[in-house]
């Protein structure tokens, strides 16, 4: 006999803003309803982002920190908080919403910046 052993999945939502600041969001997040594209799907798109999201995700076999935006063109993507991509968003935020998502080569490989576009 084999057991049902229930699986660990489970969010925190830490921070909200813009257009992910609403129950619904919250709601989704915590039901692991979020249908997310990874910003690694996206090199070279020109994305609108109206609001943003952080997430602490614990399962079985690891915990790991989540950034979401809610876009005009993709609806929501995703990438690790913290990383190139988060950190440059929240650079230029304060300066436009209208960003391009470029890879860019790292020691490691490589990884995705928010590179702001300019009117």
């Amino acid at each position: 006999m084999t057991e049902n052993k229930k699986k660990t999945y489970e969010v925190t939502v830490k921070t909200t803003e813009g257009s992910l600041d609403n129950d619904i969001f919250r709601k989704m997040a915590k039901r692991g309803d979020i249908t997310a594209t990874s910003v690694s799907e996206l090199v070279d798109s020109k994305i609108m982002i109206t609001g943003r999201a952080t997430t602490h995700i614990k399962t079985d076999e690891k915990e790991f920190d989540m950034s979401y935006f809610n876009t005009e063109e993709y609806g929501i993507i995703n990438c690790g908080e913290n990383t190139l991509f988060d950190k440059s968003y929240l650079d230029y935020k304060d300066d436009t919403n209208l960003f391009i998502v470029n890879k860019v080569k790292c020691k490691l490989g490589s990884a995705f910046k928010a590179v702001p576009v300019m009117y």
